[in-house]
């Protein structure tokens, strides 16, 4: 995780570092497998958003998709997991007018995880 730019938000979450060995993801995947599948998101997230640090993430949301329509602003903004850090590790927040509406949580796993 600090490799992947998100060694503030183990700082500030220490929990984030040691979530594989609880209910993290399913109850299918063993422990061996959740901590492959978290170190694979932690690599895929660094590879392909290389940019997330100098964006200021994992400190403030970042808007990924923006749309106004008059009187409206719809986004869509990624960020650290609040208060449910077993149910993904990234969720996307779904707002209108800065009101959250909707939130998706998701980790990338190699497809070999899940068979």
């Amino acid at each position: 995780m600090h490799r992947a730019g998100f060694g503030y938000a183990v700082r500030s979450q220490p929990v984030l570092l040691f979530k594989y060995l609880g209910r993290y993801l399913a109850k299918s995947f063993g422990t061996a497998a959740r901590l492959r599948i978290m170190s694979h998101h932690y690599r895929t997230v660094a590879v392909r958003l290389p940019d997330l640090r100098e964006l200021g993430f994992p400190r403030s949301e970042i808007v990924l998709w923006s749309h106004r329509l008059e009187p409206d602003t719809f986004t869509i903004g990624l960020c650290l997991p609040a208060n449910h850090y077993l149910e993904g590790d990234l969720p996307l927040v779904f707002s209108v007018n800065g009101v959250r509406l909707h939130k998706l949580s998701f980790t990338c796993i190699p497809g070999k995880e899940a068979g």
